[in-house]
Order: structure tokens, then sequence, then C-alpha cells
């Protein structure tokens, strides 16, 4: 299982959960998705992520996302939903940016703390 609250640039929370169905890495992620400040439970999506080697240590990530109706799926897509997943992954491309410079620099394990989060770098 798994549940994360997003927080945008105003200080609005915007909570998720769901649960993983498949881990292949580093190939594949299937898991569900449900956003928690729907008025009615119960809108969940189905979600494949599959992610591809690129040259100059890039990944290219393909999300498939499979809704229980097309209401549900044009709600999503008249949702902000775009602008907090873009933020998201903005964030995440930060992280990993920290993360691949402390690899590189440095030869021991060591930890990482930026804003909530903390990553433990073993080398």
């Amino acid at each position: 299982m798994w549940r994360y609250i997003h927080k945008d640039k105003d200080g609005n929370e915007y909570a998720f959960h769901g649960v993983y169905h498949e881990v292949t890495a580093p190939e594949r992620l299937i898991d569900t998705f449900e956003f928690e400040g729907l008025p009615e439970k119960g809108h969940v999506t189905l979600e494949t992520a599959k992610f591809e080697a690129l040259p100059g240590d890039r990944t290219k990530l393909t999300a498939q996302v499979v809704f229980q109706s097309v209401a549900d799926r044009d709600g999503m897509l008249q949702s902000d939903m775009e602008k907090g997943l873009n933020e998201s992954y903005g964030r995440l491309d930060e992280l990993l940016d920290i993360v691949k410079s402390l690899n590189e620099h440095s030869p021991a394990n060591h930890r990482v703390r930026t804003g909530p989060y903390e990553f433990v770098v073993c080398n």
C-alpha cells in the first residue's frame, strides 16, 4: 500500500492512496490510485508505468491509466491534476539530481534530507 500528500505552492494539500500490484524493477510498476478529496469514494484507477532507459542517463516514462468510466476520465482531465503532476515530477527531478550528485562525490553511505523527505544513499 502507499499514500502520499501533495502540497502545492499555495500550501493546499491533496492526499492520494493506492495499492501496488506489480513492481518489476526497473521496468514496470502497476498500482491503483485514488484521490481522497472527492466527495464520494471508489473512483479508483489502475495505472501502469513503464520505464525505458535512454542515452544520456535519462529515462522515458510511459504511463497508462484505466478509469472506471468516461465520466471519471473526463473529471480528471478537467481538474488541475496535470499541474500537480508536473509539479511532482519537477520535484522528483530535483531530488534525483541531488542523489546523483552525492553518489558521484561521496564514497561512503550517507543521508540526504530535503524538505520532509530523507534519502539514504548507499554506494
